[in-house]
């Protein structure tokens, strides 16, 4: 009867522990996954029937003097001292990162949009270098400068120029940024710090369909210098979220 019990209790004691291995390659799968946002992109960025859109907000730059975004909107001699503000030396380091993590992901194809701010060109200079000859369109306009921003950036997206463009980008400010993730992902609420991306990526074979799928197959990816962005999915359908995480950190 002893050995009967001890051949018992020794195969429970495998069992238990082969199902403890199951578990913690599970848990450590499930972490893997997690922080793997970067492979997951990859896969998006390869595939055909998505829509990829890079969201960025430009570095930390030069204080505003105590001008609001209002009093910016409707007073252009501000408006163009604003636009003048360049970046700290924080903002150029995060620019300079923000590149290293879009580095590690498969852009083709690429069209540049966003905001003729000098802190926001000089935010995106390092990426428009890493990307090279991929970059085969770039645009800094005043009219992506504290503007309707889902609407002009759907204007220039479903015209010829935007439907040969694989994968876009677009480099503004905090409101004007966010404003768009609200637009393709039927958020409710966002926050983008400076220095930091949201990457969204639409179930769509056009860029038309990608803002009519506001609600539909979207996932979003986020990194920022950080760590503070943030989204907030509509309750009935709830986004699929990623970190981009950087080789160094």
């Amino acid at each position: 009867m002893m050995p009967l019990i001890l051949l018992v209790t020794a195969l429970w004691s495998q069992y238990a522990f082969s199902n403890s291995c199951s578990d913690l390659l599970g848990r450590s799968q499930a972490v893997r996954a997690q922080h793997n946002g970067v492979d997951r992109l990859n896969f998006r960025l390869v595939d055909p029937n998505y829509k990829v859109l890079v969201l960025a907000r430009h570095g930390k730059a030069m204080p505003r003097n105590k001008f609001s975004t209002e009093v910016v909107r409707n007073n252009p001699k501000k408006a163009r001292l604003d636009k003048k503000r360049p970046l700290l030396k924080r903002g150029k380091e995060s620019a300079m990162r923000l590149s290293h993590v879009l580095g590690q992901l498969s852009f083709q194809n690429v069209g540049f949009w966003g905001s003729d701010a000098k802190r926001v060109k000089s935010t995106a200079k390092p990426t428009k270098k890493m990307l090279g000859n991929r970059l085969v369109f770039k645009s800094f306009e005043k009219d992506l400068y504290y503007a309707d921003v889902p609407t002009e950036m759907h204007t220039r997206l479903t015209s010829d120029t935007g439907e040969s463009i694989s994968h876009a980008f677009f480099w503004g400010h905090g409101d004007t940024t966010v404003q768009l993730v609200k637009e393709l992902t039927g958020a409710n609420f966002g926050f983008l710090p400076t220095g930091g991306v949201m990457i969204i990526a639409v179930k769509a074979d056009t860029w038309e369909q990608a803002f009519q799928a506001a609600h539909g197959d979207t996932e979003i990816y986020t990194w920022s210098p950080n760590g503070t962005h943030y989204i907030q999915s509509l309750d009935t359908k709830p986004i699929e979220k990623f970190e981009l995480v950087h080789d160094s950190e």
